[in-house]
């Protein structure tokens, strides 16, 4: 055990600093949402969503690459393979410019076409969803090009970094909001334009800083034939899981707009938008945790690996589970709070949103696992198989009239089999015991849920007071008992102690800041 306290230690401190960043971007996002949706109005910000959505389907080319990339330079840096951490990562460069060339083509060509002709705009609108097409088009390839320099610093675990230069990103997009409330002829075109030039401008500075601090990251134009080999051979059976993904999401709501129009777009991008900052609460200590997990296994600690794996996935659940229970019973509060107006479906849209994160979040870490070892070929068959299941299913439905909110139904259904499907997988690749998954993630999770959400369900629609008094009853019970439950049966022997150690060296650091460790 002494060893895995530098572990502990690298994966709380990074998680430190993205909580750090989630609460500064967290709250500069919720304003800049509300702003943006006031300025722009609802079938605009369903325009602005649905079609920078369509533009990232096209990465359905480039994305399983892209994971190629973060687990192939993990596990090199795990290694200590530093020439062929550089090959890597410039043979990385090379393939992702050539992929964008492809898309460029494709979104020039289909994309326009399908724009223009298929999607559910109003005809006065199509010039400003054209902006958007070829603003949303540039920023995905400056994105696509940084994604070696960002692996490179989620490899070294550099999570201040993020931290910082996501401040700075939060900032000018509440520059950008402030600046739609200038007189102009079309807000839509210049919120399109002024974001893509901070996204090129954020992608920049990331270059800069790997520059700077990694070695790897100066470019050279020798490509690495083993290790192109290598990563197209990993990113070929991945792409399974990252079509699945892609379709899932961005697949799923250019659906909602053929079928049902620009508004349950802006309902759909108000629901994520709300998922994307729960979801940060637990996402950032997974971040940290992934280059862990892909080290130990390269270290050959598969029994350390697999005890960080569920550890990491009952932890992830929890994390989520605290902040999205309140939301779930106060969505209808909390978004007439934010938002102006208040799109329809969107309290239905944000509950199951949050459901479906739940779900997904008990899954990532067996994910990551899966991707550590290299051997993606029956993972990707099974589970992203039957991810992709959520696009043609959902068409049927919207096809047969059956309301939006079914799309979500679906997804969770399918995330749930897939996680039975990813157990059994890695049962069999790395000797995950499915007993002690079940016995130490999955049932602790039910039980605290079981636990936790009757008595603040029964308070939201029983207690009859003022409206913002009921808000903070129902949170205040959620959060505690939440947490009483987590901590009475979510918890084993283990864990337990080791949080009263941490909590013991904070309040000795309160203290005491000048206590050693």
């Amino acid at each position: 055990m002494e060893s895995s306290q530098p572990q502990s230690k690298t994966i709380a401190k990074n998680t430190l600093f993205l909580y750090f960043r989630m609460l500064v971007t967290m709250a500069i996002g919720i304003y800049t949402s509300r702003v943006v949706l006031q300025q722009l109005g609802v079938d605009d910000y369903g325009i602005y969503n649905v079609v920078g959505g369509f533009v990232s389907m096209f990465a359905i080319i480039s994305a399983s690459l892209s994971t190629a990339i973060s687990r192939f330079l993990t596990f090199e840096l795990g290694k200590g393979h530093e020439e062929k951490l550089r090959s890597i990562f410039s043979t990385a460069v090379i393939i992702q410019g050539g992929l964008s060339v492809i898309i460029v083509l494709l979104v020039e060509s289909f994309g326009l076409w399908f724009v223009n002709s298929e999607m559910n705009i109003s005809p006065d609108r199509l010039t400003a969803a054209n902006w958007v097409l070829q603003c949303s088009l540039i920023a995905f390839v400056f994105n696509m090009i940084s994604v070696p320099y960002n692996a490179c610093i989620i490899a070294h675990e550099r999570m201040q970094a993020f931290a910082y230069i996501s401040l700075l990103e939060a900032g000018f997009k509440l520059g950008v909001a402030f600046l739609l409330f200038l007189p102009v002829n079309d807000p839509l075109i210049l919120y399109a334009i002024l974001i893509t030039v901070v996204s090129v401008i954020i992608r920049q500075v990331y270059w800069i800083y790997c520059k700077r601090h990694f070695p790897e990251s100066r470019m050279s134009f020798k490509v690495d034939k083993e290790g192109l080999k290598e990563m197209l051979s990993f990113s070929g059976w991945n792409f399974i899981g990252s079509s699945s993904g892609i379709l899932k999401d961005q697949g799923v709501n250019v659906l909602m707009n053929i079928f049902c129009g620009p508004a349950i777009n802006a309902a759909r991008g108000l629901a994520v938008q709300v998922n994307n900052v729960v979801y940060s609460f637990c996402s950032n200590f997974l971040t940290a945790v992934n280059p862990q997990i892909v080290k130990t296994y390269a270290k050959g600690e598969i029994d350390r690996m697999l005890s960080l794996v569920r550890r990491s996935s009952k932890f992830a659940f929890y994390l989520l589970f605290i902040i999205s229970l309140p939301l779930i019973l106060e969505a209808p509060f909390v978004l007439d709070v934010w938002l102006t107006t208040v799109p329809e479906r969107t309290v239905g849209f944000v509950r199951l949103i949050l459901i479906l994160a739940l779900s997904e979040s008990l899954s990532l870490p067996l994910q990551y696992a899966n991707q550590a070892t290299g051997n993606i070929k029956l993972y990707q068959i099974c589970v992203g198989g039957l991810q992709l299941l959520n696009f043609p299913i959902s068409y049927i439905l919207l096809y047969a009239g059956i309301e939006p909110e079914s799309t979500f139904v679906v997804a969770i259904c399918i995330s749930q089999v897939a996680l039975a499907a990813r157990l059994l997988i890695l049962r069999k690749s790395i000797g995950l015991s499915i007993r002690e998954f079940f016995c130490e993630v999955y049932l602790p999770v039910i039980v605290v849920i079981v636990i936790a959400v009757p008595i603040p369900w029964i308070a939201y629609y029983m207690i009859n007071m003022q409206r913002v008094s009921g808000f903070f009853m129902v949170c205040m019970l959620s959060l505690c008992i939440s947490i009483a439950a987590i901590w009475l049966v979510g918890l084993n022997r283990y864990e337990k102690s080791y949080l009263k150690e941490k909590i013991k060296k904070l309040n000795k650091r309160t203290i005491n800041p000048n206590a050693k460790n």
